[in-house]
């Protein structure tokens, strides 16, 4: 008898050293959904004992029925019998299994995996991703930004760099079936990969679908070098949409670390260690009511019931051990599945992460039930309780089978390596990955080749650019009625604006200043008042641009032999230089582009400062203070308009001794002075006066132009 005590005791014992390690409550949220599960174990017919025993919640056997006794009436435990959506009471549901949430679940349903999952209202928030010493307690949400739009970041610059690295984190509570979240970045930033390298597939990182999944957070780093915004869209199923924003600013009077994990190539001994030994969880989602993570953005389990995982504030993880699981409890794809199988199971005994307190056991043996409560959390029972047909609930109830049946640990030899990362700090899940799989016939794996890889760094590259324009004016001075040109008229022309920055380039124009001009032009002929008026003036505009690249860098891997890496690094180098070059001249010959178009026409001051005598200046159209657009590359004239003085002369002819008017016609003649001849000339040719008899008898002199 006391030999079969102490068997029975140690299997026990070895499940609850398997069961500790299944991670009831995981942290955090994800954007990406796994494929559904199937089930690989049935459930199994708990034993009922004889006697009635108070379980952890205070009810007996005979009040809280074991969920592995055969189902009558009274006990409606099956799937088909489970509570419809209107039955499933939302206090209840949050209480049992969303305890985490910032909001508590209005509603939920029974998901595809026979768990609840929880609904209520949606909403989303975009804050900065905290680092590790940044504590904060409560929710794996950060209700702040849940309830709150347009938050504020402040970014260091990367220690030893000109930009910073900007931890960016986005969530969802209670997304519809159906909906997208995404999260939409300027293209003056580089969305990294959690290795530091600029994302391949950025809408992998971006872009987020969502079914049966009651939260969701992600942490995802950018590169920036100034100020920018980021925007998270919400778009449910019927298509509207939530929409929050992050504005982040660039922090140049402080510095930060390098963020990334350290990365090690390890040639595989014993048994393999990862290429990467150090990293964080970057994202969770709560998927039938159990939190699912991901570490360095790769599917991954938590191992620590009641220990936190989630992006926020995650410290950094260090690899400490390869550890092994069965092919029967890890399927590919089933992220959800394997969480139970693996941590729930029985065969990774191997961790040692932990030191497992006795179990205590009655003489007789104890009813599958029992055995349950003795290995497994609150949590967990209330799974096993509640929702016996769920895939979480067979899964425990199996693996408890399993142990009192004395199933030998590591009863199938094929299966995979497994990863183990410990948390930099206490109070964090030990966090496991899945690594190759184990050969059947090299259940120890011999050393193999070493991969080799090489990085390479492209410096930035720089472009210049230029050109000139000239612009040229000449004046057109004429008189306001007569049109004649008026010559010894001063003018100031000067450009507006001198000088000026378009798209990062300079430009100026010479000379600054102003230009004065005088008119002049008339000819000693009978052209006289058909010549003259013209001055002229020119200016050279320059414009010039210099554009530079970020610099860049990689990785290239793996090869066999340092020479095939150094030789890749190189040519990835030169594309990479070759590509940077013709970034920066594109964008030189789009800022030149952009400085042409905004250039075609300058604005220029054309003012008359001296009146030559006999007129005055004029205020109207053309008048003598005008601002003209001058196009580039051109010569034109400019019109200008002088008031002429004016003499308004009526002769009346009267009877010297009647004082009468004389109605018959006078003949008169009007001389103008010719500057060409210096003589006075009578009418016709240059001179153009002459007197006519107005309708009142009277005599006007006028001017026939």
């Amino acid at each position: 008898m006391k030999e079969t005590h102490y068997k029975l005791k140690h299997r026990v014992t070895a499940l609850f050293a398997a069961a500790v390690m299944l991670c009831s409550m995981l942290p955090g949220a994800a954007f990406a959904e796994e494929s559904t599960p199937q089930p690989t174990e049935e459930t199994v017919q708990m034993e009922q004992q004889t006697e009635p025993s108070e379980t952890d919640n205070g009810q007996t056997d005979e009040s809280s029925p074991d969920p592995g006794e055969d189902v009558t009436e009274a006990t409606p435990e099956t799937a088909d019998e489970q509570p419809s959506e209107e039955e499933i009471s939302a206090a209840v549901v949050g209480a049992e299994l969303y305890t985490d949430l910032p909001d508590a679940p209005i509603g939920s349903y029974i998901g595809s995996e026979g768990l609840p999952v929880a609904t209520g209202e949606t909403k989303i928030g975009i804050s900065e991703w905290p680092e590790s010493q940044l504590e904060e307690g409560g929710s794996y949400l950060t209700a702040v930004a849940l309830d709150n739009d347009g938050l504020t970041m402040a970014a260091p610059l990367l220690d030893g760099a000109d930009y910073a690295i900007v931890p960016i984190m986005a969530q969802v509570e209670y997304p519809a079936n159906g909906s997208t979240l995404d999260l939409v970045l300027p293209d003056s930033v580089t969305l990294l990969d959690y290795y530091g390298a600029p994302a391949e597939d950025a809408e992998s990182l971006l872009h987020n679908e969502y079914s049966e999944t009651s939260a969701a957070v992600l942490g995802v780093y950018v590169q920036a070098d100034a100020n920018f915004t980021a925007q998270l869209v919400y778009t449910a199923p019927d298509g509207s949409t939530l929409t929050k924003t992050l504005q982040v600013a660039i922090d140049r009077n402080a510095t930060a670390e390098y963020p990334f994990p350290d990365s090690e190539i390890a040639a595989f001994a014993e048994r393999p260690t990862p290429a990467v030994t150090s990293g964080k969880i970057t994202k969770v989602a709560k998927v039938n009511g159990t939190w699912l993570i991901w570490f360095n953005g790769e599917p991954a389990y938590c191992c620590t019931p009641g220990a936190d995982g989630q992006p926020k504030n995650c410290p950094t993880y260090t690899y400490v051990n390869t550890s092994m699981v069965g092919a029967d409890q890890y399927v590919p794809g089933d992220h959800y599945g394997n969480q139970y199988r693996i941590w729930g199971g029985l065969t990774q005994l191997s961790l040692g992460m932990q030191e497992l307190p006795p179990v205590a056991l009655s003489a007789e043996a104890p009813s599958l039930l029992d055995s349950c409560r003795t290995i497994y959390t609150d949590a967990q029972m209330q799974i096993i309780e509640n929702y016996p047909d769920s895939t979480a609930a067979k899964i425990l109830i199996g693996s408890a089978q399993t142990l009192l049946e004395g199933t030998d640990a590591y009863a199938s030899a094929r299966g995979y390596y497994t990863y183990i990362y410990q948390p930099g700090r206490a109070g964090w899940q030990t966090v496991a990955v899945i690594g190759p799989e184990i050969s059947d016939d090299e259940p120890n794996p011999k050393p193999i080749v070493q991969e080799i890889y090489a990085n390479w760094e492209a410096p930035a590259q720089t472009a210049s650019g230029s050109f000139d324009f000239d612009y040229g004016i000449i004046t057109n001075k004429v008189q306001l009625k007569t049109t004649e040109k008026v010559d010894g008229a001063t003018i100031e022309i000067e450009p507006i604006t001198q000088s000026g920055t378009i798209d990062g380039g300079t430009w100026n124009i010479s000379p600054a200043d102003k230009q004065s001009v005088t008119t002049a032009g008339h000819t000693n002929d009978d052209n006289f008042q058909n010549n003259g008026g013209a001055a002229s003036a020119s200016w050279t505009l320059h414009y010039s641009v210099s554009k530079t690249t970020d610099s860049r860098n990689g990785r290239v891997g793996p090869y066999t032999t340092q020479d095939e890496a150094d030789a890749a690094a190189d040519s990835a180098r030169d594309a990479a230089i070759a590509e940077l070059q013709g970034e920066a001249q594109r964008m030189v010959d789009n800022a030149v582009a952009s400085a042409k178009a905004e250039l075609a026409n300058v604005k220029f001051r054309y003012e008359e400062v001296g009146v030559p005598y006999g007129f005055e200046m004029y205020w109207g159209s053309n008048g003598s203070n005008q601002t003209i657009s001058v196009p580039a590359n051109s010569n034109n004239a400019y019109l200008m308009k002088n008031d002429e003085w004016s003499l308004q002369v009526n002769i009346k002819k009267t009877d010297s001794e009647t004082g009468n008017q004389i109605a018959a016609d006078a003949q008169y003649e009007i001389f103008q002075w010719d500057t060409v001849t210096g003589k006075y000339q009578p009418t016709g040719g240059y001179n153009t006066y002459s007197v006519q008899r107005q309708g009142d008898g009277t005599y006007a002199v006028i001017n026939s132009a």
